[in-house]
Parts: structure tokens; sequence; C-alpha cells
């Protein structure tokens, strides 16, 4: 897993996520270990390294549902065979002894040939599947619970990705609203300028950029026929004075000019 940051709830999802894959990856590596499972190998045969690589959380998990791909799990579990080892092959040799017990007694009783005896065999065989299959659903459903943690820990790492996604759009839009300084003013309205804003003496101008009226900070009366009073609004007075009309200005609403 690549470094994480553990200062932030994201980071420390994101281990707990990565602890939760390894801790059920261990737990059916021991799974498969203990029932004695086997899986084809690439080079042919069958192995018990094949059935854990199959089995890996890593790529069981499915990110989209959030859980456990049961459908390919089920798929897998067809394909394992008991190798000669574990709790499989332990009931596999328990009953070949059944079936031999069967056999010794039906030929003491004198019965060794008829259908009696293979009535016997075929009962001791059928015991011996019975397990064999109650042992492979024990095997899911312990698998099923060793995966279970995975989900809350995945929804748990998207739930403080998508808080910190939040965080880090807050703080862009925050820093958007902060007071530009006279030089980013400067940059924005000629920028944002297409045409003059302000025009010749006593005559009204556009609408300045909100960027650039923290320039004008000193309220006052600007002479000559001054326009309606529109945030933004620009003039020119009698004496080439630029005025802005800042409806929110340092000191209160009012014409600004800036010096």
């Amino acid at each position: 897993m690549a470094s994480v940051d553990l200062t932030t709830a994201a980071g420390q999802a994101a281990v707990a996520y990565q602890d939760a894959l390894n801790q059920a990856r261990n737990m059916q590596n021991m799974l498969l270990r203990q029932y004695g499972f086997t899986a084809p190998a690439v080079g042919g045969g069958y192995s018990v390294e094949s059935a854990q690589r199959a089995f890996d959380p890593n790529v069981l998990f499915d990110k989209a549902t959030g859980g456990i791909d049961a459908a390919r799990v089920q798929e897998l579990a067809g394909s394992l065979q008991a190798g000669g080892t574990g709790l499989l092959a332990d009931i596999s040799r328990g009953g070949a002894a059944a079936e031999a017990e069967a056999a010794l007694g039906a030929r003491a009783a004198g019965i060794s040939g008829g259908g009696l005896a293979a009535q016997r065999r075929r009962l001791a065989e059928a015991q011996t599947g019975e397990q064999l299959g109650q042992a492979r659903q024990q095997f899911l459903a312990s698998f099923g619970e060793a995966m279970a943690p995975i989900g809350g820990a995945y929804q748990g790492l998207q739930i403080a990705q998508a808080q910190a996604k939040a965080q880090e759009e807050a703080a862009r839009a925050a820093a958007a609203t902060l007071p530009q300084t006279p030089e980013e003013e400067a940059i924005a309205e000629s920028a944002t300028t297409q045409a003059p804003i302000f025009r010749g003496a006593n005559q009204a101008g556009g609408i300045l950029s909100p960027g650039s009226r923290g320039n004008y900070k000193i309220k006052g009366q600007p002479r000559g026929k001054v326009p309606a009073k529109k945030p933004g609004q620009t003039f020119t007075g009698k004496g080439g004075v630029n005025w802005v009309y800042r409806p929110q200005g340092p000191s209160g609403a009012g014409w600004y000019k800036k010096k």
C-alpha cells in the first residue's frame, strides 16, 4: 500500500481498510489449510497455495457493491478438492474405515456377496459424502464471517474520503472570498476589463468588478450629474476624479474614490 498521511481521518481509514483485507486474507489461508482444500495450479495438479490465491479477498472484494463477490466464491468453491491433509482428508479416511468395517461385518455375517452387504457399503459412503458436504458448507460460512469486516472498513474509507474532499472544496471556496491585495485587484481589473470602465468628466461609466472596488476607500460626494446608485457603478466627476459606488464600503454605503 502506498504511504498515507496518518494525521488525517482519510489516511487512518485507508490503513484500517488495508488491515481488514490483510486479516481476512490470513483467516482464509488458515481455513483452507485447516480444511485441506486444494485448487488447480497453473502448472497442473492441485495445491493449497492455489486455493489461497484464488480466495484472496483483495481479488474477491467488489468495491462497486461494497462486499465479497458471492457468485465468484460459489464458482471457486466448486473447483476445490480435498487434499491429503486437513479436516476433509480426515473425513475421507474415516469414511474409508467405516466402509471397510461394514465389509468385514458383512463377511462375518456371511452376507458379503449379497445386496445387504452392498447396502451397508452405500450407507457408509452416503454418510461420508454428507459429512464432506457439511464440512464444505461450514468452510463457506466461516469464510463469509472472516470477510465481513472488510465491507465496514471500506465504507469508513469512502466516508472519510468524501469528507476530506468536501473540506478541501470548502477551503478553496473560502480562499476565493478572501480580500485581494491591491496588486491582485489591479491584475483582476486589467484581466476582466474589455473596455474603459471610467469615461470622461461628468460621465457615468461601467460597473467595476467586485475584486477591484477595494482600491476606492475614501468616501465622499462626486460633483456633477451623478448617476443612479448601483453596486460597482463608476462615475467621473467634474474635476476628473473617478468614483465608485460601494453599498458595503468601509464607511457604509456611498461613493468612494482612491485619494
